[in-house]
């Protein structure tokens, strides 16, 4: 299970398959917002290992709103 310090909201987890994955190897990402600072990161979270927490970290120059919805799409090859 994915703790967070009581201070920040977590919005929906995302899978993304890991590259050349051939089964539901992969991350979740999501948009993590602190309310005592007012700022936001996103979180990428090993989907195999979620007790480990985020293996990696982006803080984002704005906060992100609360419930934003987003999807992440690979591009696409012909």
């Amino acid at each position: 299970m994915l703790g967070l310090p009581a201070e920040n909201t977590c919005g929906e987890l995302v899978f993304v398959p890991r590259a050349n994955s051939q089964s539901d190897d992969g991350y979740l990402m999501t948009f993590i917002h602190d309310r005592t600072r007012d700022t936001s990161h996103l979180a990428i979270i090993d989907a195999a290992d979620l007790i480990s927490g985020p293996i990696a970290e982006i803080r984002l120059p704005v906060q992100v709103p609360n419930g934003f919805h987003g999807n992440w799409i690979s591009r696409h090859r012909d």
